[in-house]
């Protein structure tokens, strides 16, 4: 009996040697794993700066988001720690004049990319489209789990993409234009200048704006009422957008998948109830309502129409896109304006005219395309050129092929950046410079005047791949016509009511890139409120 107790249980001395190893075994595990996937993708990472050893340009093996974690002296010199980094627009110019070519390499981690910067780039990618170049699988599987469905933004087989542009595009119908025109001059006028005169120093530009945008994608996306303007941080109201919208409100860093699908759904189901039910207003023209309308005459014909999913995914994309883009660009051009106060006093200048000719105070979207309001166009378009919301595109090459006598083997990454044709002094005088004359034809009618605001707006490159800040080729952004509008009768309305400054006459601009191009630091304005 002594002798089966005595192998049953253990020494005390083993007991206790094994009780202190366990637990550190499975952190030394942990960290020899660790120490193999870094050593294998160091191996990797040396193999592909091998293989682009013949491009120029930058290579990184510490991630950014790793290395902004670490202290300095850990890190060779150079090292960057915003993941954007090596795309924004200074170190574009200041890369293509260092290897004195209009591309480079960047190899972080181990994903190697090859930054382009040349228009003929953009004619490439989109004459050969998918047969060549493709959004990298990963990045459209990102975008159909963030927005719970396949979309016109993420999609990239063409046959799909062209199908769901196909049934999107009656949403951004002159129809539906025309009440972007009107809901804009209606938030404007009814919520964001009395909001404005309530407290007219020191705004936030970008946060007002926001506000403004998101009311109108609200309205003329989906006949909702946001109500952004009254919203504060204690509210009801906000504490449901910001459940809903995270997005909108900490820049697109966590994004509530269950409850954005489950909103959305809603929406649609109650509108085709209330379709069923003959409560469906006909003559409704939101966006959504225009295409619930498009899939049931598609399901009708038997052609296929969207699904749940992709309606509700292209409705997210619409209001994630049209709330930021418009709302970043309006607070560019005011920053503009506000360093350029003789623009600023044409701009005055010209709607004033305006108003003093039609004899009212409004600004429709007759107004927009019959060229009565072209040099707000202008502004609107130099400020594009100069801040673009988006820089570029990214494809991934299916084959490999030549640049300027160089190999760019298969499967790379190609970001083609229109930032640089669009600020380069090979195809724009003094391109540094705000002036949005430089997209106004003077027409025969014109010759005569003195007047710098008349013209003709007109894009002033005879390459069309110069000009590009909403897209290129087939792929062009759907909700190009909707920006502009909703941009132009905003601004037309504010330059009527006031003069802008900045708060901080010293405060220069400095930008960053997330999602979109966005201030560093808030651009924050007077308003002053103007004497007619």
């Amino acid at each position: 009996m002594e002798s089966l107790h005595t192998s049953i249980i253990p020494h005390s001395s083993g007991w206790t040697f094994a009780m202190i190893t366990l637990p550190l075994l499975v952190p030394l595990l942990f960290l020899s794993l660790l120490l193999l996937f870094i050593l294998e993708r160091y191996l990797t990472y040396r193999k592909l700066c091998q293989k682009y050893s013949h491009l120029p340009g930058y290579t990184q093996f510490c991630p950014p988001v790793v290395a902004s974690w670490l202290p300095s002296f850990l890190l060779p010199h150079g090292t960057l720690t915003n993941p954007t980094g090596y795309f924004l627009m200074e170190k574009i110019k200041q890369s293509m004049k260092e290897f004195k070519t209009d591309y480079y390499k960047v190899i972080i981690f181990t994903t190697p990319m090859v930054v382009i910067s040349n228009p003929e780039m953009g004619k490439e990618i989109s004459l050969k489209g998918t047969k060549m170049y493709r959004k990298k699988p990963h990045s459209k599987r990102s975008f159909i789990e963030l927005f719970n469905g396949s979309n016109v933004f993420a999609e990239d087989e063409h046959a799909a993409w062209a199908h769901q542009r196909h049934l999107i595009e009656p949403g951004f119908s002159p129809e539906s234009l025309k009440m972007v025109s009107h809901v804009t001059s209606e938030c404007i006028q009814q919520e964001m200048i009395p909001h404005l005169n309530a407290n007219l120093e020191k705004r936030d530009v970008m946060s007002d704006f926001a506000k403004l945008t998101m009311n109108v994608i609200g309205s003329a996306g989906f006949s909702y009422n946001f109500d952004s303007f009254c919203m504060t941080a204690q509210s009801p109201k906000f504490g449901t957008k910001n459940k809903l919208f995270p997005s909108l409100y900490r820049h697109f860093e966590i994004i509530a998948h269950s409850i954005l699908e489950t909103a959305f759904e809603n929406i649609i189901q109650h509108r085709e109830q209330q379709d069923e039910n003959g409560q469906e207003e006909d003559d409704k023209s939101d966006i959504l309502s225009l295409l619930l309308r498009e899939r049931k005459i598609s399901g009708k014909q038997g052609g296929g129409s969207l699904t749940d999913s992709e309606l509700v995914s292209n409705a997210f994309i619409l209001l994630v896109a049209g709330h930021e883009t418009t709302a970043r660009t309006l607070g560019f051009a005011l920053y503009l304006l506000c360093k350029n106060p003789h623009i600023q006093q044409e701009l005055h200048h010209f709607v004033d005219r305006f108003c003093e000719e039609n004899q009212k105070e409004t600004f429709d979207y007759e107004d927009f395309t019959s060229g009565r309001l072209d040099y707000l166009k202008a502004v609107f378009k130099e400020t594009l050129r100069l801040y673009p919301v988006a820089m570029g595109v990214i494809r991934e090459c299916v084959k490999s092929f030549e640049w300027k006598k160089q190999n760019i083997p298969k499967g790379s990454l190609v970001f083609y950046s229109w930032i640089m044709s669009m600020s380069s002094e090979e195809y724009w005088e003094e391109p540094e410079q705000f002036k949005p004359i430089r997209f106004l034809k003077k027409e025969n009618n014109h010759h005569d005047e003195k007047d710098p605001t008349k013209g003709t707006v007109y894009n002033p490159q005879s390459n069309p791949f110069v000009y590009t800040p909403f897209g290129i080729g087939g792929r062009i952004c759907i909700g190009k016509h909707f920006a502009e509008v909703e941009g132009i009768i905003a601004l037309a309305y504010l330059a009527r009511n006031y003069s802008f400054k900045l708060s901080d006459p010293n405060y220069q601009l400095e930008v960053d890139m997330r999602v979109t191009l966005r201030p560093m630091e808030p651009i924050l304005v007077d308003f002053i409120p103007r004497r007619r």
